[in-house]
């Protein structure tokens, strides 16, 4: 009887409120809230390295890792991107960040369930890429904390974000090198829970150069962490 009343509200609901597409507004029913012509038009990476998520040419067997990945693995496992950091989809990405338009938060995790599936192997932890006391005091909030709260409850995964912190206010990374980055994020995160032999997932927004998700995960691994795999809704092409 109770899913039959929560059935009937959300067709109310859906008939009196349709979600409107988070890119050109028009009202919408699909799960994730975007038109079919808009999600049509969004930059989905389809063709990307196992290991990092850095967009292959389309003829790139399924599989493939990159140059970079062969030449020297990363610290990480595996990373799921779902889609470049272009237009339009970059422009989302920065009105939630810089606009604080936290409405978005949910069509854009809805993105990468649609997208991604579910983790495999199931990792034991998610852990949002913190933000320095200082930029979330700026900011107001953690949009990778907020993504993170939407993914970890649809796939019944612990979400801890206590278990690191950061502890250098760096400079902001746009704008600056690969090595510039990396340098910036030298020592700037410490962790601060338990963590021996877990298997940790990393949710981030946007990847650039990997920089951050790389010395995370080195912080976590020499504290004791089994595997570390990373997730992020979208991940920057090399030009």
């Amino acid at each position: 009887m109770e899913m039959e009343v929560y059935s009937w509200l959300k067709y109310i609901q859906d008939i009196c409120y349709p979600r409107c597409c988070p890119l050109c507004g028009i009202g919408t029913h699909a799960r994730d809230a975007f038109c079919e012509d808009c999600r049509s038009s969004l930059p989905f990476n389809d063709h990307a390295c196992p290991r990092c998520a850095i967009p292959l040419p389309v003829e790139a067997p399924s599989g493939t890792v990159c140059g970079r990945c062969t030449r020297k693995s990363p610290s990480f496992e595996l990373t799921l991107s779902p889609l470049r950091y272009e237009a339009p989809f970059s422009h989302l990405i920065s009105e939630l960040k810089f606009r604080r338009k936290l409405h978005l938060v949910t069509p854009l995790a809805r993105l990468m369930i649609d997208c991604g599936g579910p983790p495999i192997p199931r990792p034991d932890t998610m852990i949002p890429v913190p933000l320095h006391p200082h930029r979330l005091q700026e900011r107001g909030f953690n949009q990778s904390l907020e993504l993170a709260r939407v993914l970890a409850h649809h796939y019944e995964l612990e979400l801890d974000w206590r278990l690191c912190r950061r502890v250098r206010s760096t400079p902001a990374q746009s704008g600056l090198s690969e090595k510039e980055r990396r340098n910036n994020l030298r020592a700037a995160f410490e962790v601060t829970g338990k963590i021996a032999g877990r298997h940790l997932l990393l949710l981030d927004d946007v990847i650039t150069t990997g920089a951050t998700v790389s010395s995370l995960s080195l912080a976590l691994l020499r504290a004791g962490a089994a595997r570390i795999d990373v997730w992020a809704l979208a991940r920057t092409p090399h030009h």
